[in-house]
């Protein structure tokens, strides 16, 4: 089966069909989108649901704040967010896939000083607990190591990023590709960056055939970040 993450930039609006015909394209079986916007994303989520994927959690924000949409082929079962998450919703939907038995933990990053050491270090506390479970961690996490992932020595919550290795999930584009391969999947007006990840813990990342980004659609000016697919056997 094929997991699909994309941040569709500020909830896709008038390039609603365009963002469709793209996720349709790579026939995934679940579908993550980050910046998802109530209204914004409506036409999205519609098409998308008369298309073959009709099962939907969502969660709830401000009407100009982007949160992260879960679709799928099969039904999806929201699990409960761990406490230091609650009032972060938008940023971490927590999703059982059982159709595919695994669990999906949806990453959208905040970039508020404010907020992000609680995120991180509520994000870092859940995995922990739950490592020994099958779980495909994936999404915009507005982060990356600083050591590869950029041109730009200072990468933002990146000395929480590099954590996850070391706690037994591994970076599944990475370990395909080597500690030296390069893709951006965001390019800032100075850096270029890989913001966009896929982590599996270890039963699960021996079940993943493949881990690739599709820049087409960024180049295309669809969205401002490219696509992120994994196969899961």
């Amino acid at each position: 089966m094929r997991v699909l993450a994309w941040n569709i930039r500020r909830g896709g609006r008038a390039r609603s069909d365009r963002i469709v015909a793209a996720i349709a394209a790579h026939a995934p079986d679940v579908i993550v989108l980050c910046e998802y916007q109530e209204s914004g994303s409506a036409q999205i989520i519609e098409s998308l649901r008369s298309s073959g994927w009709p099962h939907l959690l969502v969660t709830t924000q401000g009407p100009r704040q982007g949160g992260i949409a879960v679709l799928s082929g099969s039904p999806l079962v929201a699990r409960p967010r761990p406490g230091a998450l609650r009032d972060l919703e938008r940023h971490y939907p927590a999703v059982s896939v059982p159709g595919y038995a695994f669990e999906l933990r949806a990453i959208y990053g905040p970039l508020g000083r404010d907020v992000h050491r609680q995120y991180w270090d509520g994000l870092l506390s859940s995995l922990r607990s739950e490592s020994s479970d099958a779980i495909l961690v994936v999404g915009d996490f507005n982060s990356g190591s600083p050591k590869n992932d950029s041109t730009n020595a200072a990468v933002f919550s990146g000395e929480f990023f590099d954590q996850l290795p070391a706690m037994g999930f591994t970076d599944l584009w990475r370990a395909r590709y080597g500690e030296d391969a390069r893709e951006h999947t965001w390019q800032g007006s100075r850096h270029p960056y890989r913001l966009d990840h896929a982590f599996a813990s270890p039963s699960l990342a021996a079940r993943v055939n493949g881990c690739a980004y599709s820049h087409g659609e960024r180049r295309a000016a669809i969205s401002d970040h490219s696509i992120l697919l994994v196969d899961i056997a």
